[in-house]
């Protein structure tokens, strides 16, 4: 590095000497990060001036920006995705919201740089007097648990990367400057400079720009899958080629996780606009269109892509792979293989080429390393025959290259197994007061990991309000959960564990790893005197599965769909002391009560696989009668028709819901579906038809007979 050094002063004007670096990284096509360190006023002043004086146009993140600012609103974080800008500054003294910083810093054009505003890098890593009071920690906060402490090992983190950098330039109020040395600009065209008649800005774009008519004009259609890095202009792409096929007069529909997500993508498409409809409202309504563009595919759950790619023959499903709403590479875990099987003519384009930077750029590997983004991983994992080491993560007094890869390993296994990973989850990982995460090491490999959020204990005046619906405190979800909803109040004074998140490697998913995991688990909590283990997630069958196999009880179903998974909200429970297994058998029990009523009425639209699981694992909720017994007998040797015999079949299926299991999941799925759809949720058979796609009533009435006499035998 470059040092400019005034001991002792005050320096004015200090951004002023960046330009020549800037001008060097312009032509090289990098942008240049920048730490600055001192008052938040003094620093706030010169980036003002400087921007001022150089014309630049700069993005703020500070709840103290200059009036008329170009501000990123922490409540509009994607907002400004796919506008350009000279430089963001970004104020740490406003808090350390690693959302807005990854977005933020992905308008920056090369020649441009990324400012953090923070106080000295020394008291970053202080603890009491002296230290720096980040904003942000009152958001990992529990209420109502002072013994749990907000920790600080993410701003611990970021200074061990911010002083290993080569290519952080810093400035110290009362310090001096120092800058990293100016690249060699390459000999290749800047990625500006490419443009064409429709405005694509690379020849990458142009191929995904051509792609998408070459689908919609193709009589043997398949999905065109489009991945790309943050940046790479992946949503202009399909804005210009929609943007040619709406003035042509064909119909496009889009969907995505979140109307925001489609805004750069709405705006390249031009004053023609194409209806947005939401996952669920989209596969409700199946709108005419001559092409579908999924966006951010790998937020929406496979299940709803599967019924997407299959009644829209043309459709484009584009994913970032490292982004804000989800992650490509458990779009390339889940959905790949399904269009492997299921849509032979599928293909797959990728972006590489970033759009306003070069590869490379200084602020992406900074931003990346910092996220752990696009690290390559380690070698393949070989798991042990000896039996795996169950640890905690646990960071030491200084951060080092060996918390780094475990981080690393741990994180990307938690991304990969969920479908909305956004920057600041890892913080919470890090951070969150009552967050403790647990992992099974092998061969000196992670291979299955569990974010646990330690809740309840919570004070009587509290938990009165609670209950009075007067106060939903933060980080109490599963305490509040069991009171309010599955009608156990008792639990908000108990000591309770949620799992937030579990995952296992795919290479040794179904290998008991998970269920390893969760023994240790349940001992250590047993150990620490904790009542009861729960969690709360989006159901679907394998994941019922799971957790239902490792002995947990089924306490509620939520009564909407996330319109991004396609699923129901499931809690699931496992009492450890004899106050939790009470809780736990309450609520199982009034749950099993109110579901068959509530498969007739606010559940009739649950997925058959599900509601069968469900139904699979509760205790028999209804007594049969002998009566009902003959009943049924008669009406499988054909003597009464089903209208006659429903109340009689309703009461002996659920009587007999857990001895049948074996022989329901032994049926053929379209009579598991019939089982459902028509005694337990009571649906015509009109819409059974429809649905399942039978001949007709006749038909549907001679399957249904032969699946309950294959039960009944």
């Amino acid at each position: 590095m470059s040092h400019i050094h005034q001991p002792g002063a005050v320096l004015s004007g200090y951004l002023q000497k960046l330009e020549p670096i800037l001008e060097s990284l312009k032509k090289a096509g990098y942008r240049l990060p920048v730490l600055m360190e001192g008052d938040r006023a003094w620093a706030l002043k010169e980036c003002e001036k400087w921007l001022a004086d150089s014309g630049r146009l700069g993005l703020w993140f500070s709840d103290s920006a200059p009036e008329a600012a170009w501000v990123l609103q922490e409540n509009r974080i994607n907002h400004e995705l796919g506008r350009e800008s000279h430089g963001v500054i970004f104020d740490l003294y406003s808090g350390l919201n690693l959302d807005a910083l990854a977005a933020a810093a992905g308008t920056i054009k090369s020649g441009g740089c990324l400012i953090i505003i923070a106080p000295a890098l020394d008291s970053w890593l202080k603890e009491g007097d002296g230290e720096f009071n980040d904003p942000f920690m009152g958001r990992l906060n529990v209420e109502m648990q002072p013994s749990l402490a907000v920790k600080r090992h993410f701003l611990k983190r970021m200074a061990y990367l911010f002083q290993q950098s080569p290519y952080l330039a810093r400035i110290q109020q009362h310090g001096g400057i120092a800058l990293p040395q100016a690249p060699q600009a390459s000999g290749a065209a800047c990625v500006t400079e490419y443009q064409d008649h429709l405005g694509c800005v690379n020849a990458q774009q142009r191929t995904v720009v051509e792609a998408i008519f070459e689908l919609q004009q193709s009589t043997k259609p398949g999905p065109l899958v489009i991945e790309a890095d943050r940046g790479r202009g992946k949503s202009a792409a399909m804005g210009i080629a929609v943007a040619t096929l709406l003035a042509q007069g064909k119909q496009v529909v889009v969907t995505a996780p979140r109307p925001q997500t489609v805004e750069t993508f709405l705006r390249f498409c031009g004053p023609n606009q194409p209806t947005f409809y939401a996952p669920d409202n989209l596969l409700h309504t199946l709108p005419q269109a001559d092409l579908l563009i999924v966006d951010e595919a790998a937020a929406i759950a496979p299940s709803l892509l599967a019924e997407m790619v299959g009644h829209y023959a043309k459709s484009v499903l584009a994913t970032t792979i490292d982004g804000y709403e989800g992650t490509g590479r458990g779009f390339h875990i889940r959905f790949k293989p399904w269009l492997n099987e299921h849509a032979p003519h599928w293909r797959c384009l990728s972006l590489s080429e970033p759009v306003r930077w070069r590869q490379g750029d200084w602020v992406e590997m900074l931003i990346d390393r910092l996220l752990l983004q696009r690290q390559p991983a380690n070698s393949c994992l070989t798991l042990a025959e000896a039996e795996c080491q169950f640890m905690e993560f646990t960071v030491g007094e200084q951060w080092n290259e060996a918390e780094e890869d475990r981080l690393f390993q741990l994180y990307r296994l938690l991304v990969d197994a969920h479908y909305r990973t956004r920057p600041n989850d890892l913080r919470t990982l890090l951070d969150a007061a009552n967050i403790r995460t647990f992992y099974l090491l092998s061969n000196h490999q992670v291979v299955a990991v569990a974010m646990i959020a330690q809740e309840g204990n919570l004070p009587a005046e509290l938990a009165s309000d609670i209950m009075a619906g007067k106060r939903r405190p933060r980080g109490q979800n599963l305490p509040q959960t069991l009171a309010v909803h599955c009608h156990q109040p008792a639990a908000l004074d108990m000591a309770l564990w949620r799992v937030v998140r579990i995952a296992v490697t795919p290479q040794w998913q179904g290998k008991g790893l998970g269920t390893q995991l969760l023994g240790h688990i349940h001992d250590l909590a047993r150990s620490e005197q904790v009542d009861l283990v729960g969690s709360v997630f989006s159901a679907d069958e394998k994941v019922l599965q799971f957790w239902h196999s490792n002995q947990y009880s089924q306490l509620r179903l939520g009564y909407t769909v996330e319109s991004t998974t396609g699923c129901y909200t499931s809690v699931v429970a496992k009492g450890l002391t004899n106050n939790g297994q009470k809780v736990e058998h309450q609520a199982s029990h009034w749950f099993a009560g109110e579901f068959p009523h509530l498969l007739t009425e606010t559940h009739s639209n649950v997925p058959w696989q599900v509601a069968l699981h469900i139904v699979q694992s509760l205790h028999p909720p209804q007594q049969g009668t002998a009566e009902d017994v003959h009943v049924v007998n008669d009406y499988i040797q054909g003597k009464k028709v089903y209208e006659n015999v429903a109340p009689s079949l309703w009461r002996w299926l659920w009587a007999n819901n857990q001895q049948a299991a074996s022989k329901v999941r032994a049926l053929p799925s379209v009579q598991q579906q019939l089982l459902v759809g028509k005694i337990l949720q009571k649906h015509p058979w009109h819409y059974l038809v429809k649905v399942l796609k039978i001949s007709g009533t006749k038909e549907a009435k001679r399957l249904l007979q032969a699946a309950i006499k294959a039960i009944y035998e």
